[in-house]
């Protein structure tokens, strides 16, 4: 089941172009859930580029958000 999954996410990080998406991406799908604050501590990224990043990949489908807690917190797809 791994190695199916290990090869869906190899194809799934190819069709994401952006170097900054794939990290983001990759930290999400490996090291679980995060806020952009998270995200921002993992990999040092500016929050105002973690922004547009995960609104670009919620909207391609690959990160779901959820909004109810009130920081929203994002994870792989």
């Amino acid at each position: 089941m791994a190695v199916v999954e290990s090869e869906a996410r190899r194809a799934l990080c190819a069709e994401i172009e952006s170097p900054t998406a794939k990290l983001v991406y990759l930290s999400l799908a490996e090291q679980g859930r995060a806020s952009v604050t998270e995200l921002q501590e993992r990999l040092g990224e500016p929050r105002i580029t973690l922004f547009g990043v995960l609104d670009s990949l919620v909207d391609c489908g690959v990160v779901e958000v959820d909004r109810g807690s009130g920081d929203c917190v994002y994870a792989a797809a």
